[in-house]
């Protein structure tokens, strides 16, 4: 399932680069929101990715800072 996180991650970034925040945003998003499950570091290489956009491009603190928080609750599980 990696891979498939892999090819999202790409994605974003191509929309990213192309300007479209919100479909980059949702490409990430996508990954959290799976009900497969993803290795650790991939949700919280994710959630970084999603809080470092929004901060980056928007005024939604809140929601980045949600995407925060669970990437350090992520890392302290992977601990």
């Amino acid at each position: 399932m990696e891979g498939v996180a892999e090819g999202l991650w790409e994605l974003a970034d191509l929309h990213e680069k192309n300007g479209e925040i919100a479909k980059s945003v949702k490409c990430l998003e996508a990954i959290c929101q799976s009900t497969v499950s993803f290795l650790p570091v991939v949700e919280v290489k994710t959630r970084l990715k999603i809080a470092t956009l929004l901060l980056k491009h928007s005024n939604n603190v809140n929601h980045a800072k949600s995407h925060l928080e669970r990437s350090v609750s992520g890392v302290l599980e992977f601990c």
